[in-house]
């Protein structure tokens, strides 16, 4: 996924276009489930694990 300006510099003007659009579309998207993701844990409908594995570098 590109950043706004990433689109703007790579075709020199606004970001428009299909590219552009659904990329908008997308962010839309992912930030309306996280709302959701946040009301679920608010109301008790969802819940965080206790723990989480590690990932990425480093020892375990």
């Amino acid at each position: 996924m590109h950043t706004r300006r990433q689109l703007v510099e790579r075709h020199g003007g606004p970001a428009t276009g299909v590219r552009a659009l659904l990329a908008h579309h997308q962010l839309a998207e992912l930030a309306t489930t996280y709302d959701d993701l946040i009301a679920d844990l608010q109301g008790g409908r969802r819940r965080l694990p206790r723990y989480q594995t590690r990932t990425g570098p480093g020892p375990i």
